[in-house]
């Protein structure tokens, strides 16, 4: 199947973030790179923060929701840490007191859709309030960690990462989610 348009200035940002800080790339420097007219950009996003907002959604939705139909939440929580150190330029951009409160926001906010999606996928019913919560509280305390992962060069190995994620799940959700620890009982 071929990129779509849209991918490739995605992808083609994120190439061009592994050199250059993320706020430093104009439009036309992207454009340019992708072998693209500028004005194809503003047919895909509105503005430079939109681009940035799309970028982080595609990575993070494209990890956890495909990765989480086949695979342990452990496998999906590693594949999103070893994809934020490939593109620590573009995270580390990110999290910068300007930026981020939207990365936060947009994370959170994909973290806990997908997570929510899945179980009405493979459970069936209406997730309770209370499993709703509990996915927050997980997604919102995730991305404080993997904030704090980063912005201290993201040193620590990624299995160690997840295997702390993996005991941090809350009991109303291990039902749910396979770890490395945990399988599911239908």
């Amino acid at each position: 199947m071929a990129e779509s348009t849209k991918q490739h200035i995605i992808k083609t940002f994120l190439n061009l973030s592994q050199k250059k800080s993320p706020e430093k790339i104009s439009v036309s420097a992207i454009m340019t790179a992708s072998n693209m007219q500028r004005e194809n950009f503003y047919y895909y996003f509105t503005d430079r923060e939109c681009l940035i907002k799309d970028t982080l959604t595609y990575l993070l939705f494209d990890s956890f929701s495909h990765l989480l139909k086949n695979e342990s939440l452990s496998k999906v929580n590693k594949r999103v840490l070893e994809m934020i150190k490939e593109n620590r330029n573009f995270y580390t951009d990110l999290l910068s007191p300007r930026n981020e409160f939207s990365f936060k926001m947009t994370y959170c906010h994909t973290s806990v859709e997908v997570m929510h999606a899945y179980l009405l996928e493979n459970f069936g019913a209406e997730i309770s309030k209370e499993d709703l919560f509990a996915i927050k509280l997980y997604a919102y305390g995730q991305n404080s960690i993997m904030y704090e992962w980063l912005d201290a060069g993201a040193r620590e190995p990624v299995d160690e990462l997840v295997n702390l994620l993996d005991a941090s799940l809350p009991a109303r959700l291990q039902q749910y989610f396979k770890t490395n620890t945990r399988s599911i009982t239908y």
